[in-house]
């Protein structure tokens, strides 16, 4: 489910910039960090690269819930797809795989 883009020209904050890649392999951790009288730090390292989200000027607006609450949904299809393709990939086992060739 892709979920509209927000507007920053229209609400008067600054736009964001900047495109990474991450292949992610079996040397990651994800973390947030919490603090009582700033904004959360969200972060996944791999050893190799590190990546950190927080919100500019360390002060939280409605704009920052409504990324939040996008990156919980593309998260979680990130997540529905991943299994889907792990279940069929499991069903197509290598023996379903020859069999289907002869």
């Amino acid at each position: 489910m892709k979920l509209p883009a927000h507007a920053p020209a229209d609400s008067g904050e600054p736009g964001s910039s900047l495109h990474l890649g991450l292949h992610v392999g079996g040397d990651w951790t994800v973390f947030c960090h919490r603090y009582p009288d700033r904004a959360p730090i969200l972060g996944i390292d791999t050893r190799t690269a590190y990546l950190t989200l927080s919100v500019q000027d360390r002060m939280v607006t409605a704009g920052h819930l409504e990324f939040a609450y996008a990156l919980v949904q593309a998260a979680n299809d990130y997540l529905l797809e991943c299994e889907r393709l792990m279940l069929e990939a499991a069903d197509t086992g290598p023996d379903e795989g020859s069999a289907a060739a002869a």
